[in-house]
């Protein structure tokens, strides 16, 4: 007699070793993978070149792709649901599925460890590589031999907001870049600790140059000009402020230091916690004129990911 459905999820294996291939028990194995798509090894050769079978069993667990068998093992709709579920899958593909862009894109989608399996001519396509960082930070790694993928501003920064810990794998000029630093130390993923003293330190030197009492001879426009970038590294402060740091240890103690001084009356400025989920999206192109403030957060976030100041303004509705 055949397990109920409702005991599916404790007897799989029981369930699917049956060579038996009749509609009730093709219904039960179906039930079965969907739960647990590895329970597909202990089926019949017969489930495991069932084609609907199969889908169901990689759509739940991508690994479950090593026990289909050889003909499937090579259908690009079920290496594909494999991949979507689980993208290290691809290295148990057919060489010609590791070296078909499609897949690839869609692999590295899903995690951006499948760099690692596939062909060289991919790892260096700079969409591939845009798709793989952004999902996985760290696997911007793979681009060590190029050089160009590693100075590409776009597909850094895609890198680093996703994983701080990346940027020890761009070139040394964006490692060095305020804004690829900025990235870097507000990761919602894992903050780089080290970029953030680092962009502190950026900060420092331009305030610097940009408080009243180092400026001489200063004219209206230029004085504008002055407290907006003033007010942007307000609300850059205010971001950095929202990264967990050891409390009154170097980094808190420099960013409180910093958030003081620009606090001091003479200058106007108040930091408040940067709470804006600031995203790409599209905006009307006309009539932007934002406000003091949202200028200031718009030129705070174009900092930190390298957008226009066009298009940050369009965000924030001013």
């Amino acid at each position: 007699m055949l397990p109920t459905l409702a005991n599916l999820s404790l007897n799989q294996t029981a369930v699917v070793r049956t060579d038996a291939t009749g509609d009730d028990e093709r219904e039960v194995v179906l039930a079965a993978v969907a739960l647990d798509g590895h329970a597909l090894r202990h089926a019949s050769a017969a489930f495991k070149n069932d084609r609907e079978v199969v889908l169901a069993a990689v759509t739940q667990n991508g690994e479950a792709l090593r026990h289909a068998s050889e003909d499937l093992k090579n259908d690009r709709e079920v290496v594909l649901a494999a991949v979507a579920q689980n993208g290290l899958v691809l290295r148990w593909a057919p060489e010609a599925l590791k070296n078909d862009r499609a897949f690839v894109l869609a692999a590295v989608a899903q995690n951006g460890e499948v760099l690692g399996h596939v062909h060289d001519a991919l790892v260096e396509d700079r969409e591939v590589m845009l798709a793989a960082v952004t999902q996985n930070g760290l696997a911007l790694r793979y681009a060590w031999r190029w050089a160009a993928l590693k100075n590409d501003r776009e597909v850094v920064l895609a890198a680093v907001a996703q994983n701080g810990k990346a940027l020890e794998y761009a070139s040394e000029a964006l490692q060095n870049d305020f804004r690829v630093r900025l990235a870097a130390a507000t990761s919602h993923r894992s903050p780089n600790l080290a970029a953030m003293g680092a962009a502190l330190n950026d900060i420092e030197r331009e305030l610097k140059v940009l408080l009243p009492k180092t400026v001489v001879d200063e004219t209206d426009e230029m004085r504008s000009s002055r407290m907006d970038r003033l007010e942007a590294y307000s609300v850059v402060l205010g971001r950095l402020s929202a990264v967990k740091v050891q409390p009154n240890g170097p980094l808190d103690l420099k960013l409180q230091g910093l958030v003081e001084l620009l606090h001091h009356p003479q200058n106007g400025m108040h930091v408040r916690p940067y709470k804006r989920d600031f995203k790409d999206l599209a905006g009307d192109e006309d009539g932007v004129r934002p406000s003091k403030q949202l200028r200031a957060e718009a030129e705070a976030h174009a900092l930190s990911t390298g957008q226009s100041m066009r298009r940050a303004c369009v965000f924030l509705g001013a």
